[in-house]
């Protein structure tokens, strides 16, 4: 498994938080925008935006599968390269915790009004969707850790479930690293 595919993974919450964001950037900027193009730029963003949230979910759910059916079954990798890999898993899943804080204080707000409650909805589905992406790519990561004799199969399981899980992903994460760094092979 190469890195860029977690670092891909870990990119999605980011990427559409912003997506979603540029909306109420542009009308926090209309006043500098010339009149009609910024009604013209929204009007012209939101089926990017759809279609990006779609497509771009559905791309990344099927990389994830591919990733993690392929490497899941692939020859131990060395030893070196798996801790290396969940070095990035851990890196990234940090770098989404204010990404995360951000989509939970704007989706809280959002839920005041009924006006902007379909705000609140796009944020549930792409945190959703973002922890089920980077669920699937931390699959292979746990299991060549397995292969590579550095955690139990039976540890290799509890990560993997606890990797689709809220909070639960981080801190696990980061106790497998940890333990993994300074464990020697079993």
């Amino acid at each position: 498994m190469k890195k860029r595919w977690l670092v891909i993974a870990a990119l999605y919450l980011p990427v559409m938080f912003f997506t979603s964001l540029l909306p109420f950037i542009i009308s926090f900027l209309s006043p500098i925008i010339p009149e009609g193009l910024d009604s013209f730029i929204t009007g012209a963003f939101m089926p990017f935006a759809i279609i990006l949230l779609v497509f771009g979910s559905s791309i990344m759910i099927i990389l994830g599968i591919v990733n993690a059916v392929r490497y899941s079954r692939k020859d131990a990798i060395p030893r070196d390269e798996a801790i290396a890999l969940m070095r990035t898993q851990v890196i990234m899943r940090i770098l989404q915790i204010p990404v995360y804080i951000a989509v939970f204080i704007l989706g809280s707000l959002f839920m005041i009004t009924i006006f902007t409650i379909g705000f609140t909805l796009v944020y549930i589905l792409v945190d959703l969707l973002s922890i089920i992406i980077t669920g699937l790519f931390a699959i292979p990561v746990y299991k060549q850790l397995q292969k590579n004799n550095l955690i139990t199969a039976k540890e290799s399981r509890r990560y993997r479930i606890f990797s689709f899980i809220y909070c639960l992903d981080v801190i696990v994460a980061l106790i497998c690293y940890l333990k993994v760094k300074t464990r020697p092979q079993l």
